[in-house]
């Protein structure tokens, strides 16, 4: 039985995690980037900003260019082997334009490697015994990893030299952290390239944990009418925020908003978002947004008024 390009990559992925050389050279050029001023942060907010430096690494095969919080041995991993790590994952969801999956890092139950530091023993913190050399954990992180597949030799040739759908999410995503608005963190984008021609995208970003906004909107009586009103206010606060932006998301489905349990609103999947050149184009553009949200509620006229009330 034919096996799938994700499930030989991950068979290959497995291993001792070891350096393999730079995808496409020996030595991979790198460039420190960071922020060129202060950023303002609003410390109160679901996520704070994206006021950190990243790294750019480029071949003529690859470029990458990733936050420096990023672990060495999975930044290594995304250059060297992309599909490899979607192999690893979860899925999450798979189609033509993209294939998401949940991945956990370290994926191996130990480090290679692994250094002996010295823990006490929990009878220690009450003076009853020695300290001991044990293993420290191995904290493990959870990370979103979307791939942007090829859909066929024209849509290919006309996207060679356009920013590719991984860099929008990667650019835009730092920018609504740092104007405060609950979206994940993106952690590095990588493009598979030739010299200057782009193909096969990839986006690394923190996972959230909650729930998807059609699941509230299917299921409207398993929440409160406070918690709705909560709801729709945070939302009223992200639509007006993008309005001081200019921004527009381009693809307002229930699915790409997460409620945590908090009640803050998250906003995935901003490839398709864009910054308007005039007022004329961000008006045309923000009556699609909101029609297409609109769409999401079917014949719940209530839950349309509420949320009217609130973006107003």
């Amino acid at each position: 039985m034919e096996r799938s390009r994700d499930a030989i990559s991950a068979e290959r992925c497995q291993g001792d995690g070891a350096p393999r050389p730079a995808h496409g050279t020996a030595e991979g050029a790198r460039v420190e980037t960071g922020a060129t001023g202060p950023v303002a942060c609003n410390l109160a907010s679901a996520n704070p900003p994206a006021c950190r430096f990243t790294t750019r690494r480029r071949s003529i095969s690859r470029f990458m260019e990733w936050d420096r919080e990023l672990t060495d041995e999975l930044a290594d991993r995304l250059w060297q082997e992309p599909d490899c790590l979607i192999g690893l994952g979860t899925p999450v969801s798979a189609g033509d334009r993209c294939t998401v999956v949940r991945l956990v890092w370290p994926h191996r139950e130990t480090p290679t490697g692994r250094e002996k530091r010295t823990i006490a023993h929990p009878s220690d913190a009450a003076g009853q015994g020695a300290s001991a050399d044990r293993v420290a954990p191995v904290m493990k992180s959870t990370y979103a990893l979307k791939r942007f597949n090829l859909r066929g030799p024209l849509h290919t040739m006309v996207h060679w030299l356009l920013p590719t759908r991984a860099r929008r999410g990667w650019r835009f995503g730092r920018q609504l952290r740092r104007a405060g608005i609950a979206t994940p963190r993106p952690w590095a984008y990588a493009e598979n390239r030739l010299g200057p021609l782009r193909f096969t995208a990839y986006l690394l970003t923190e996972y959230v944990v909650g729930e998807a906004f059609q699941r509230w909107i299917d299921h409207p009586d398993q929440h409160s009418a406070s918690e709705w009103e909560d709801v729709a206010a945070e939302f009223g606060r992200f639509w007006r925020r993008m309005e001081e932006l200019q921004l527009v998301h381009g693809d307002m489905k229930g699915t790409n908003f997460v409620i945590d349990a908090d009640r803050n609103v998250w906003v995935l999947d901003l490839d398709s978002m864009r910054r308007c050149v005039s007022s004329w184009d961000f008006a045309r553009a923000r009556a699609r947004d909101w029609a297409r949200f609109v769409r999401n509620f079917g014949d719940r006229r209530d839950l349309i008024g509420l949320f009217q009330r609130h973006v107003r």
